[in-house]
């Protein structure tokens, strides 16, 4: 597969969105994109990677990251206001309209950000913040051209790009797409309107009217069904006595 190119990347963005591209750093390897960013990079600062040795997921779970077959991109992003709070949910909704955009049809966002096709993982954001810089650093991966050789340790069903399309994906023209998507979606975030998120949320959305199994502090499991997103961007759960209770995504993490 062709390697990641600097120059393919950035011949692809429109002018628009390298003007607000402060910095990229494509790089072989690296322990993990988000700590790269958090040592040399400031907002508007991307970081791709070939492979990171380290990478991680939400919750300090392991993300699997062979060489040269996926995307591992992180973003730098200054942001404050309340409209913060629906970052995760935002780049969820940038991300399923790039794999649209490249042809993914019926695939959706499980609350709070990961990308699923048929009940098989496809990718996963964790979004780290600096509280005192109003610093956000968005990490991404996507499964793009990895094969089932490679699955050797990951815990849960995960399809790649490539096994939905039946082709290999072009990880250059890619990289190039979600940056302009990202850019896009976190340059208009202050003045997004909750109505606005949730119509945009509503599309994708995998868990609405579903049974799920929330599992809070490791020892509290809780049942009931999901009712879509608040202004707060918190999972609404109804629960088995008619009552409803909203859950933050730092607190909990669900099962369906």
């Amino acid at each position: 597969m062709p390697a990641l190119d600097y120059n393919q990347i950035i011949a692809a963005l429109d002018k628009s969105v390298i003007d607000k591209l402060k910095h990229l750093e494509v790089l072989a390897e690296v322990s993990s994109t988000n700590t790269w960013l958090s040592q040399y990079g400031d907002c508007g600062y991307v970081c791709l990677a070939e492979q990171q040795t380290a990478g991680r997921g939400r919750g300090n779970n392991i993300w699997v990251s062979p060489s040269a077959s996926n995307i591992y991109l992180s973003l730098t992003w200054c942001l404050d206001g309340t409209q913060s709070q629906w970052l995760g949910l935002e780049i969820g909704i940038a991300l399923a309209q790039v794999l649209s955009e490249i042809g993914i049809t019926g695939h959706g966002i499980k609350w709070p950000n990961d990308l699923y096709w048929q009940g098989q993982k496809i990718g996963g954001i964790l979004i780290e913040r600096n509280y005192q810089s109003h610093r956000f650093i968005i990490g991404i991966g996507i499964n793009v051209n990895m094969s089932k050789i490679e699955d050797t340790a990951i815990n849960q069903p995960w399809i790649s790009l490539r096994q939905i399309l039946g082709a290999p994906i072009d990880r250059n023209k890619l990289a190039a797409l979600i940056i302009s998507h990202l850019i896009k979606c976190l340059s208009i975030l202050p003045t997004r309107t909750f109505n606005e998120l949730q119509k945009n949320w509503s599309q994708w959305d995998l868990l609405i009217g579903k049974s799920v199994i929330i599992h809070q502090h490791k020892l509290n499991k809780i049942k009931g069904v999901a009712k879509g997103i608040d202004p707060q961007g918190r999972l609404i759960v109804t629960l088995a006595d008619g009552s409803q209770k909203n859950f933050s995504s730092a607190d909990i993490s669900v099962r369906w």
